[in-house]
């Protein structure tokens, strides 16, 4: 994955993703519970973080990428399992319609939606689900909705230069 102009992004094990959701709860007051409580009801873990400029009082482009293993699930079993619990995620609003997507060495699944949040607003979310080894991998693109429009761009180029097993 290649990070725009701007942005910082880490790779981060067990220990670290609390500390770095700390910090990100701390620029975006809210979002930091709002991860917790997506690992928690999720039971997924974070792989990856990356960020571009802190926007006061808003949420800031994001991406958080969580990891799971497949434990021997078959792929239809996992995108069922995905799309129970974005669906049951509080605060989804809109359209949730999942789409095949396919990078040249992943299987994936892109689902673009809305959460509101009565301390963040409304946030605008795509997600993409891909199976890459024995893992799967949920790349989210997370911002509030009035800088959407804006941000789409670098999301677009982060997400043009995934690759897997490169």
């Amino acid at each position: 994955m290649v990070l725009p102009a701007g942005w910082t992004g880490i790779a981060v094990d067990a220990q670290e993703s609390s500390e770095i959701i700390d910090a990100i709860g701390a620029a975006n007051p809210g979002l930091g519970d709002r991860i917790d409580q997506v690992l928690a009801d999720t039971d997924l873990r974070v792989s990856a973080i990356a960020t571009g400029a802190v926007v006061e009082g808003k949420v800031a482009p994001l991406l958080l990428v969580l990891a799971e293993p497949r434990s021997g699930r078959k792929w239809y079993v996992v995108k069922e399992d995905t799309n129970q619990r974005l669906a049951g995620l509080p605060g989804l609003r809109g359209d949730f319609s999942p789409h095949q997507y396919q990078l040249p060495s992943a299987e994936g699944v892109r689902y673009d939606f809305t959460i509101v949040d009565d301390d963040l607003g409304e946030i605008r979310v795509r997600s993409w689900l891909f199976k890459w080894g024995r893992s799967a991998y949920l790349v989210n693109f997370v911002v509030s909705a009035d800088l959407a429009d804006g941000a789409e761009t670098d999301f677009d180029a982060i997400q043009d230069s995934l690759q897997f097993g490169a």
